[in-house]
């Protein structure tokens, strides 16, 4: 057991000992070493296009019930989250952008939020989508004739419903 008086000495003659070896070694051996630092032990490319695949692959389940948001504009009326398990509030777009699908919104209560496209949504209400204004009137028209070919299932039903 070396003392620490002679510990100088024995470190010297380690690295004396592997310096011999090193030298020692022949040419091809020192090609077979820097083959093995150097040279990947599997095919990279393949390893590359496998991942690629994968990476296909996750994107299309991932992506399988995503929808293309529509683009919101200033001033347009918006449900909004404030936080994200509280109930949707009511607002109206005072900003947009500069960065893509930032909204800012004004709150119904007065409050100002900045908000990404995901929390906000577009306030299908009857005056900005006259689809859903439609009335009875519109769909038929007033002649008796029309409203006639109206079916009565409830006056079916309770002729089949007699034995």
């Amino acid at each position: 057991m070396p003392t620490t008086d002679n510990f100088d000495e024995v470190l010297g003659q380690e690295s004396t000992v592997r310096i011999n070896l090193l030298t020692q070694a022949s040419s091809t051996k020192w090609e077979v070493i820097a083959r093995m630092t150097t040279e990947p032990t599997f095919d990279v490319e393949r390893a590359k296009e496998a991942l690629r695949k994968r990476q296909i692959i996750q994107n299309k389940y991932a992506n399988k019930h995503a929808i293309v948001l529509p683009v919101l504009h200033q001033n347009a009326k918006v449900w909004f989250k404030h936080k994200m398990k509280e109930p949707w509030k009511q607002g109206t777009i005072i900003h947009v952008g500069p960065q893509p699908h930032l909204y800012i919104v004004k709150g119904e209560d007065g409050g100002v939020f900045r908000r990404n496209k995901f929390p906000v949504r577009r306030d299908y209400t009857e005056n900005d989508n006259p689809r859903w204004s439609r009335t009875v009137e519109y769909l038929y028209n007033s002649d008796a004739t029309e409203i006639s070919r109206i079916p009565n299932l409830s006056a079916d039903s309770q002729i089949n419903a007699s034995p």
